[in-house]
């Protein structure tokens, strides 16, 4: 290359002209690496990145403030991927395998079938969020957010993840439960998280101020639409905020929006006898035992 370019510079001394594309015409072209975004073309560097390991099955891509991410999965398991690389403007940002993180196996996190990651912005930060099978039949996840523009795992812990707006400030929460619910009267028991100290711990003024919200959107529902799933769903936010003897003082009203009276053996007065004979999965005072989230499983 040296040679190439001395001939280069002797020719325009000279005074003549050369065109460079009849120079390098004859010789092949030269791949840069994977993290060598600025000459190597986006396509050659998702065929290279996909190489990278065996099995490639997916790639999503997504946009978050200004930046592009693309998320390669590989798989050689049973269920979507046992690993993944995500990539911030063609480069490689973060490894699976280098972070040390082993996977039995992922879902597809979103309800789109081309999208398996949830990307979204979360205080502030690019946030992904991956569902793992690793705690089947219960619940795992995983999760990663831009913090100091490191890619670093927040969550690795056998829970569900969601992202909501409890508060109605236009910022997004994370709450987080550990087991699904189930009927009758077995409801999850979710509590709002707060990033505190390099971890998320459970903030218990928050929690308790989103059961109460639910409380109203719950009996609002159960009103508008009475059925048993509805009514299920409502006395399970006084299971859980603590306040049976006030549930049990309002089962006239329930019969009456069921349209249904107690000497009927209907749902409402199943629920009813459910619930003075203590028939319900609770731990009492489970708010206040809510754990913080792990980002490391043992």
């Amino acid at each position: 290359m040296k040679i190439v370019n001395l001939f280069i510079t002797l020719f325009l001394i000279s005074g003549n002209s050369v065109s460079t594309e009849y120079l390098f015409s004859n010789h092949a072209p030269v791949h840069a690496s994977i993290q060598d975004s600025v000459i190597a073309s986006p396509d050659v560097i998702s065929s290279e990145l996909e190489a990278k390991y065996p099995g490639f099955v997916h790639k999503d891509r997504v946009a978050l403030f200004t930046n592009t991410y693309e998320v390669y999965y590989w798989n050689t398991g049973e269920f979507y991927y046992t690993q993944f690389v995500i990539t911030k403007n063609q480069r490689v940002v973060f490894d699976s395998k280098k972070a040390g993180l082993r996977i039995q196996g992922g879902f597809n996190s979103t309800k789109e079938k081309g999208l398996w990651v949830q990307a979204l912005v979360q205080n502030s930060k690019p946030t992904f969020k991956f569902e793992l099978a690793d705690n089947r039949p219960e619940l795992a996840t995983l999760v990663i957010e831009e913090i100091d523009n490191i890619l670093r795992v927040t969550v690795n812990d056998n829970v569900a993840v969601e992202f909501e707006d409890i508060d109605h400030d236009g910022s997004l929460e994370l709450i987080s439960y550990p087991f699904l619910g189930e009927m009758p009267l077995g409801p999850a028991e979710v509590s709002v998280y707060e990033w505190k100290k390099e971890q998320y711990v459970p903030n218990l003024l928050q929690t308790q101020q989103y059961w109460e919200n639910e409380l109203s959107l719950r009996e609002q529902r159960f009103k508008d639409t009475p059925n048993e799933n509805s009514l299920d769903s409502l006395l399970s936010a006084y299971l859980l905020l603590d306040r049976m003897t006030e549930c049990i003082n309002r089962f006239p009203i329930y019969y009456e929006w069921a349209n249904q009276t107690v000497d009927q053996e209907g749902y409402v007065s199943v629920y009813k006898q459910l619930i003075n004979d203590k028939a319900y999965a609770h731990t009492e005072g489970w708010m206040k035992k809510a754990q913080p989230l792990r980002k490391q499983k043992t």
